[in-house]
């Protein structure tokens, strides 16, 4: 009886992969911990779409590019070029 039990784990499948496991499918969804800001040791949990995780992420570099390039819209205030 030991004999027939073994086999059965050898012979047992892994399960397949959901389309949540799919990084490239923009469907899918993928889960993260985020840092709560003001707490030193807060997190939450934050589910989104692949798609929506890359617009985030395109999203972050544009803003950041356009405060370290300077490239924002400019109304000719004080802290812009030629503003008095």
């Amino acid at each position: 009886m030991i004999a027939a039990a073994q086999p059965a784990f050898a012979t047992e499948t892994p399960p397949a992969p959901s389309a949540t496991d799919n990084k490239r499918d923009p469907n899918a969804i993928r889960c993260k911990s985020e840092p709560i800001i003001g707490s030193l040791a807060g997190k939450r949990k934050v589910c989104r779409t692949n798609a929506e995780w890359q617009r985030a992420a395109e999203d972050g570099k544009r803003n950041a590019s356009d405060i370290v390039g300077g490239s924002g819209s400019c109304a000719g205030g004080p802290g812009c070029a030629g503003g008095n």
